[in-house]
């Protein structure tokens, strides 16, 4: 046991004081944890079936300031969604700083409407001359 300034913690809950529970301040606990937000440099969901409601919420969501990786290999991502991403950056009015953006082994790999998944291709190199697309 060492000797020392007493540290402040935080209330343990228990089945008992589940029922009596009060609420307490815990911003003295977190101020030294606390950071700047700084927007995402690279997001990588590999192996995930999303709901296409659920790909237009990560889509939509995204903050493309910053996001220099974008991998979603061997996921259900298509071409509904490759559209949304296009149409989601093309709301940014600057050059995006994306390098590299992995769809390999999606549901692109069935290339159904190659005019379309051209035009959604061109697009992207548009808004972001720099990024490498891994099909």
């Amino acid at each position: 046991m060492t000797s020392g300034a007493a540290t402040k913690q935080a209330p343990l809950l228990t089945s008992s004081s589940l029922s009596e529970m009060t609420l307490w301040d815990a911003s003295d606990l977190t101020t030294n944890t606390l950071k700047t937000w700084s927007p995402l440099k690279r997001l990588i969901l590999r192996y995930v079936d999303l709901e296409p409601r659920d790909w237009a919420v990560v889509i939509e969501d995204l903050d493309f300031s910053a996001l220099q990786e974008l991998d979603l290999s061997h996921t259900n991502f298509s071409l509904k969604e490759l559209v949304l991403l296009v149409k989601s950056i093309g709301k940014v009015d600057f050059t995006l700083p994306l390098r590299f953006l992995g769809l390999t082994y999606t549901q692109l790999r069935k290339r159904g409407d190659m005019p379309k998944l051209q035009a959604a291709s061109d697009a992207l190199k548009e808004k972001a001359p720099d990024a490498m697309v891994d099909f």
